[in-house]
Order: structure tokens, then C-alpha cells, then sequence
């Protein structure tokens, strides 16, 4: 695992340990476990490391293509095992960066929002100094 963390080769942009103690596989993951790394090499090309049981792995290509899973719309036909989770989790991290951006988009117009208050602020206050200046003035003649 430390020549894994520690490449030299690539930086890593995000790891899931699914064999942590404090993972529960049972609720999330249907008692799947694995370690991944999303790791960047030369280029800027993103790579997914698993390091899985042997038991997990020969299940895994087995089932692979045993369901198919009809995509309408979809070029290419049917989609089977882990292609069609892949579909699942694509749709799944899009959504999620949709509400991401709109999330930020709200946050932005917040901050515009409290700068054009305090901006307006701003020379409400100046104007009122001025004002305050032309009375002293108008009285003191």
C-alpha cells in the first residue's frame, strides 16, 4: 500500500478505503469492499486503481455480463454488469454537479447581492455627509 500512496508516477486526486473499519458495507454497498485511488499521470489522464479480494474480483467479472440492461436511446444496445452501473453512477455525478453549480450560482448572487447593498450603503452615507456639509455651511452664513 505505501508504494501505492507514495508513486511517483502519478498524484493522487482522491482515495475510498471500503476496508475501513468504520465503512459500513452493509448498508451502502451491499457488503462490497475495495481500496480505489483516482490518480492523474503525465498528460492529465484520470486512472481508477482497485485493490479488491481475489473472491470479489472473480465474482465481479463473472456477473459482469450476466444481466443485460436495455438503455432506449442509448446507441450501442443493451448494457451489462458493471457498464450498466457505470451508466448509473455518470447520471448519479452529473445530477450531483448540477445541484453543485446551482447551489454556487445561488451562493454568488447572495455575495453580488450583499456587495450592491453595501456598495449602495456606501453612498447613501457619503451623500448624507454632504448634505450634512451644506446645512453647517448655509447656517454658518
Amino acid at each position: 500500500m505505501d508504494r501505492i500512496d507514495c508513486g511517483p508516477e502519478y498524484t493522487i486526486v482522491r482515495t475510498k478505503n471500503r476496508f475501513a473499519a468504520g465503512y459500513d458495507s452493509g448498508q451502502i454497498a451491499s457488503g462490497y469492499r475495495d481500496y480505489q485511488m483516482l490518480v492523474e499521470i503525465d498528460g492529465g489522464y484520470l486512472l481508477e486503481i482497485q485493490i479488491l479480494p481475489r473472491e470479489m474480483y472473480e465474482v465481479k467479472s463473472k456477473l459482469g455480463g450476466a444481466v443485460a440492461v436495455e438503455t432506449p436511446g442509448v446507441a450501442g444496445g443493451p448494457i451489462t454488469g458493471h457498464g450498466a452501473y457505470k451508466e448509473y453512477r455518470a447520471i448519479k455525478e452529473s445530477k450531483e454537479r448540477r445541484r453543485r453549480t446551482s447551489e454556487l450560482a445561488i451562493e454568488r448572487e447572495f455575495r453580488e447581492a450583499d456587495e450592491r447593498a453595501k456598495d449602495t450603503k456606501a453612498i447613501t452615507t457619503e451623500q448624507s455627509k454632504g448634505v450634512s456639509q451644506q446645512r453647517v455651511s448655509v447656517s454658518a452664513a
